[in-house]
């Protein structure tokens, strides 16, 4: 009995560039012999575009921070320093993360009340509505 051996490993171009990766699972060599994959001739390169796919599908390029090197006319103050991370808008805290979320679990206990309702369970002193562990844990926050 005969061993089918893997074909010979196909001679693929190389980009110039680093290209975005492609999301596939390449099939062993091994398992390649039983498909229709084994059996096709060497193809003909030079009927693709190499430059189009390369800048299609091309890497981006990082950009630096920190700005560049700062030479030039020295000291006038026009960004030839290191440059500050521009910090993205977005809705700032005033309260310390665990607490804020310490404070939303004990919010959450009291349902789907409005705060005109829990202002006047406060003001009223209402039993029914706090009870003496949802007391502490407001008293933390206040």
């Amino acid at each position: 009995m005969m061993k089918k051996s893997a074909p010979p490993k196909k001679v693929m171009p190389k980009p110039a560039i680093k290209m975005k990766g492609l999301q596939w699972t390449k099939v062993p060599a091994k398992k390649l012999t039983t498909t229709l994959w084994a059996n096709l001739p060497e193809p003909d390169w030079d009927w693709m575009d190499f430059k189009t796919i390369e800048t299609t599908f091309a890497m981006p390029e990082k950009k630096e921070l920190g700005g560049g090197s700062g030479s030039g006319s020295g000291g006038g103050g026009d960004g030839g320093g290191s440059a500050k991370p521009v910090a993205k808008p977005g809705s700032v805290s005033m309260v310390d993360p665990k607490r804020g979320q310490n404070c939303t679990i004990l919010l959450s206990r009291l349902g789907k009340l409005t705060l005109e309702e829990i202002r006047d369970g406060i003001i009223a002193a209402d039993e029914k509505m706090f009870d003496l562990e949802m007391v502490k844990g407001l008293q933390n926050f206040i």
